[in-house]
């Protein structure tokens, strides 16, 4: 796997299997709340319904009204340094358009 800006490791670290994460979002695809969670290798897999309990619990505990919100989990995350949101459609994580900027 290529490392990825954003997650730096130094000496025998171990190295990072994959990214996955759960969205906590709104009728219109809106993300209100993204929770990650790495694997290393050699570490064990975090099951989707742990995610989504974890999820909604850190983003209650920083003052997030989740009870309109919906929970889905994404096992891989397209450039986790982007912005995104929930295509409603496809119930896909999609790249959204960064905001333009003003003049």
């Amino acid at each position: 796997m290529s490392p990825r800006r954003g997650f730096i490791t130094t000496g025998a670290a171990p190295k990072v299997r994959d990214i996955s994460a759960v969205a906590l979002y709104d009728a219109n695809g809106t993300i209100h709340h993204m929770h990650y969670v790495v694997t290393h290798v050699g570490s064990r897999d975090v099951d989707p319904e742990t995610m989504i309990r974890d999820a909604i619990a850190h983003a209650t505990t920083l003052g997030r009204d989740v009870a309109h919100l919906q929970a889905r989990h994404f096992p891989t995350v397209p450039n986790v340094e982007g912005a995104h949101r929930v295509d409603i459609a496809t119930q896909m994580l999609v790249e959204a358009a960064p905001p333009r900027r003003q003049r």
